[in-house]
This record gives C-alpha cells, structure tokens and sequence, in this order.
C-alpha cells in the first residue's frame, strides 16, 4: 500500500531516506474567498484538500513503492469575489509563487508534482497551468494543474456539473444550471466536510445564478461553444457578467438544496475521476499538453496585467478588497 504523509511532519532523516522518483508531491493552492453569507471563507481550501485526500485514498492500493507527499495548502489566489472576507493576490503572484513551489520541488527530485485547486476562476487556475508548463518544460518534470485537467475532461470547460454528477441519488441536475459559486455543490460539500461551521439558515437562502440576474439582458448569457472568435467572445462575455454579478452578490446556484449525503456522493465521484487521471499521470500515457484547460490558447488575454486594467476602467469595476 502506497504512504501518504505530511511534508511539515518529516524529519531531515525522513527525506534523506525519501526517494523523490518514487514520491508524488501534492499541492493545495486555492483562496480564502467569501462563500455567501453561509459558508466559511476556507470552503475553496477545504475542499480541494478533501478531494486530494479522497484521490489519495483511491491509488493507495495501486504501488505500494510509491510515496504521496502532501505540501502545506497555500491560499495564494486570484480571482475572487471581490467582498469583504475575500483574500486577492495578482495573477502574477500565482503564477510566480506555483512557479517557484514547483522548482524547489523539481529541484529536490520530484519527477511528479499535482497542484490542487477548487476555483474556477479563470486567471487563477490558467495561472496555476502557465506555473506547470514552465516548471515542467524548464526542469523536465511533470507539474500538473488537477483543476484544469478535470476542467476539460469532464464539462469541456463548461461550468455544468448536471453530466457529471448524474448518478448522484436524490440530487437535482435542474438546480445545477448556474451553480459556480457556494450554490448546491459546494453548500453539499461544506455540509459533509465541515457542517458545524455552515451557518443554520443556509437552507433558506433562494436560488439565484448569475445567468437569472442576466436574463433580462439583450441577449442570453450561455455556456462557451463552438470556436474561433464567436466562442472567444461567449468567453469574454461570461466573465465580464460574472465580475459585476459578484460585486453584489456572494454566492450563484441553489445553496438551500444542499444535503452532506449529498457531498459526501459528489466528493467521491470528483475523487474517482481524479484517481483515473492520476492513474494516467503515474503510466505517463496522457501527455503534458492535453492537461491544459480549454481556455488554455486565450492564456495570454488572461493574464495581462494591462488589459485587466484597461477592463476594469471600462465596466468601472473596483474591488473592495485589492
């Protein structure tokens, strides 16, 4: 049975008796965001380290020569709701942060490096695939964004979940439609993880998305599709919707549908789809360039400062928090 342990509780005799080669350092980079006004503002954290712990579980049985070694969690982010809670560092930031995390690894030996997150901010999570891309070409290791990979294997970058989550008993895929954000999902998981911190009357909280605060727009807020520049514009679109929407809002799905069962089911079919994936990873059947995100070719567009800036000048966006 394969080890998984704490990097903080090792010794200076544990990794010298540590073969890097056969080890897989895991990584948790997700924020402190506010949650609507039901979740605590760890939820992002807690969550990618649960499903990282649940992935872990899963491919324990498979070598048992193979070590997985769990990094402190850092709350280093972009792209959160911009209320009072939320905890905000440039793009930049993550990209240099995930960027020197995955050297010093590198550095040390390890081959295999997984970066976890549960954000779905697109600057934090292409960020996080710039960071692996450099580190694994520079180095000649494989660092991986696990967000992103899973982001086009299971929605093609849709935020969806209703395919994905379909065999969960009890669980309406009609409520699903809009939910990114402390809605049914990550209110279902909080419930199962942490329930005693999840404030009482979240079950009161009404469903709103931000596609129902945009219905009544000129046209239709809809899921990226198709290709070329009509698809970069949906894109677009979506994101620019999204930052107003959260200037006001704390949270977009259905939070009040949320059960722990219901969490505790949606974490175990996360974590069966990550294993697979990592299963790949360790075989080295899946090349690096398919674990990118489907956003990965608007990289560029992203991540600029500049155009972040210019943007934020046109909607007249300003951040309570940054």
């Amino acid at each position: 049975m394969s080890r998984i342990v704490q990097w903080n509780e090792l010794t200076g005799r544990d990794f010298a008796r540590l073969e890097p080669r056969r080890a897989v350092a895991v990584c948790v980079l997700s924020p402190m965001e506010v949650h609507g006004p039901h979740l605590p503002v760890h939820t992002d954290m807690l969550e990618a380290g649960a499903l990282a712990d649940r992935m872990l579980d899963k491919l324990a049985g498979d070598d048992a020569e193979l070590t997985f070694v769990r990094t402190p969690p850092l709350f280093v982010a972009t792209d959160v709701v911009p209320q009072r809670g939320s905890l905000q560092f440039r793009a930049s930031t993550v990209v240099a942060v995930a960027t020197d995390l995955g050297r010093s690894l590198a550095a040390q030996g390890f081959r295999h490096i997984w970066v976890m997150s549960f954000h779905g901010g697109p600057r934090h999570f292409l960020a996080l695939e710039k960071a692996a891309t450099d580190v694994s070409v520079r180095y000649g290791c494989r660092m991986v964004s696990f967000f992103s990979l899973l982001l086009s294997r299971l929605t093609q970058g849709s935020h969806e979940l209703g395919d994905v989550l379909k065999g969960v008993a009890g669980l309406d895929r009609e409520l699903l439609k809009g939910d990114t954000h402390g809605g049914l999902v990550e209110t279902a998981l909080m419930l199962h993880l942490d329930g005693d911190r999840v404030a009482r009357d979240y079950a009161e909280l009404e469903r709103k998305t931000v596609e129902m605060a945009f219905a009544q727009g000129t046209s239709s807020l809809v899921e990226p599709g198709g290709s070329g520049v009509g698809r970069i514009a949906q894109i677009l679109r979506r994101f620019v919707f999204s930052r107003r929407y959260f200037e006001d809002n704390t949270y977009s799905g259905a939070p009040g549908a949320g059960a722990a069962e219901t969490g505790a089911a949606i974490l175990d079919v996360l974590a069966e789809h990550a294993a697979a994936a990592a299963r790949e990873l360790l075989a080295e059947t899946v090349p690096l360039e398919r674990c990118h995100s489907p956003i990965w070719p608007l990289r560029h567009l992203f991540l600029s400062g500049t155009l972040e800036r210019a943007l934020d000048r046109v909607l007249g966006f300003k951040s309570a928090v940054f």
